[in-house]
Order: C-alpha cells, then sequence, then structure tokens
C-alpha cells in the first residue's frame, strides 16, 4: 500500500454524485449471504442520493482518484467504490480494495466496514475470515451498525472466530437499538430460540415487528409466522 500524502483542502466535488456506495454481504441469521446496496454516509456531505449519467460517473472517479491521491480517507473510499461497481472506470476489485484499506487504515467507519467485506468474500483480496472479522469490530465500534450486525453474524455462525450466541445477540442488540433493520429480525430469532439469550416470545415478537415496519422481508415472514403460531401475541 502507498504512503497517503498530506492533506490538502478539497474543492466542491461535481454535482449528482452518488451516496448509494457501501456493501453489506450479511443481512440475516438465514444463511443469506446475497450482496446488496446500502447508502453511503461518508464525509461528504454534497454527494446527493441519484445514481450518476455515464459522463458524471466519469466525473465522480476522476474527482476521487485526485483527491485520494492526496490522501483524502472519504476520497479514498469513494474511489474504492467506484473501482468496485466499475463507475466511470474500469472494475477492479484488487485496486477497490487496495484503495479501500487505505481509507480504513486512516479510520474511515464505512471503508473499515467495506474492507471486512472484501476480506469476507475473497473480493480483491485472499479470503480471511479472522481479518474480515477484525474489521467489522473495528467499523462497529466506530458506530457502523451494519458492521455491529456483520460481527453478530460471524459470532452466531463462528466465521473467524469460535461460535459465541451471547457475543452475537449483544451485536444485534448494539445494531438493533440503534435502527439496523437487519439486526433487529436477527436479535428477534434470537430470543424467538432463546440462541444467546434468554427464549422470550415477546421481545422475539417486539424486534420483528419493529424491523418489520422497516419492511424487513425475513421480520416479516416471521411476524406473519408468529400470528399464525401464537408467539408472543394472542390469536
Amino acid at each position: 500500500l502507498v504512503d497517503a500524502q498530506q492533506h490538502r483542502a478539497a474543492s466542491s466535488p461535481p454535482s449528482g454524485l452518488p451516496r448509494d456506495m457501501g456493501e453489506d454481504p450479511i443481512h440475516d441469521t438465514r444463511g443469506n449471504d446475497s450482496e446488496h446496496s446500502m447508502p453511503m454516509e461518508g464525509d461528504d456531505k454534497k454527494i446527493n442520493s441519484k445514481l450518476p449519467s455515464k459522463t458524471k460517473e466519469t466525473a465522480q472517479a476522476s474527482y476521487w482518484m485526485d483527491k485520494a491521491l492526496e490522501g483524502h480517507p472519504a476520497a479514498q473510499y469513494g474511489l474504492s467504490v467506484c473501482l468496485q461497481k466499475g463507475w466511470g472506470t474500469p472494475k477492479d476489485q484488487k485496486e477497490a480494495a487496495r484503495w479501500c484499506s487505505l481509507a480504513a487504515e486512516q479510520g474511515h467507519p464505512l471503508a473499515m466496514f467495506n474492507l471486512g467485506t472484501f476480506y469476507h468474500h475473497g473480493h480483491g483480496v485472499q479470503k480471511a475470515l479472522a481479518l474480515a472479522v477484525g474489521w467489522y469490530q473495528k467499523a462497529a465500534e466506530a458506530g457502523e451498525m451494519r458492521a455491529a450486525n456483520n460481527l453478530g453474524v460471524c459470532f452466531e455462525k463462528g466465521h473467524g472466530l469460535e461460535q459465541d450466541y451471547e457475543q452475537a445477540a449483544h451485536w444485534y442488540r448494539q445494531a438493533a437499538e440503534s435502527g439496523n433493520a437487519p439486526a433487529q429480525c436477527n436479535l428477534g430469532v434470537c430470543y424467538e430460540e432463546g440462541r444467546g439469550v434468554a427464549q422470550d416470545p415477546q421481545l422475539a415478537y417486539h424486534w420483528f415487528v419493529t424491523a418489520s415496519s422497516h419492511n424487513h422481508a425475513e421480520a416479516q415472514y416471521r411476524l406473519a409466522r408468529c400470528f399464525r403460531k401464537a408467539v408472543g401475541v394472542e390469536k
């Protein structure tokens, strides 16, 4: 990895750049590891939520490259995502992981989270679950609650560390109480099955309701089953 250069003041980025920049490869405890986009919540508040045109994608990639070379962690992360998604530049998972690592080493929470996903799935780097766990934990401790949910999944499934249901429930709770819908569903499963916590059908129902309010499909399915089987509710 190259050393980050001295930080210099950034100019305004081009308009029309996407906020949809992160990835969360693990979103429930049922073994579904499919990847999907999650919204960027990074340092650059001028980035809007609309997917750019091809011209704007190229402008975005160029902008992030200029600022990434100056050592800006948010730009390094943004460039990583451009390389990962093929926005304005050919896809290059290895380079995406390299730039993501530079930003993560500077403490960028979303970069730490995404770097965990690179190691979890072996995208651009050799698959290493223990390293994935380490980056998830750093990101979670920095306030990235999707990473906290993923860390809970790793503890529950024994991915990269010793299986520990209590720790899984702990990290699910951290993320669930911060409004993370997948973690709310996962915590509901813990209470439904007595996994890492005392079995409590009413709390399971509560967390399924909460996650369902965010249109979480798995939670909605489990909530319907609660009604059908009278788990935590009256028929």
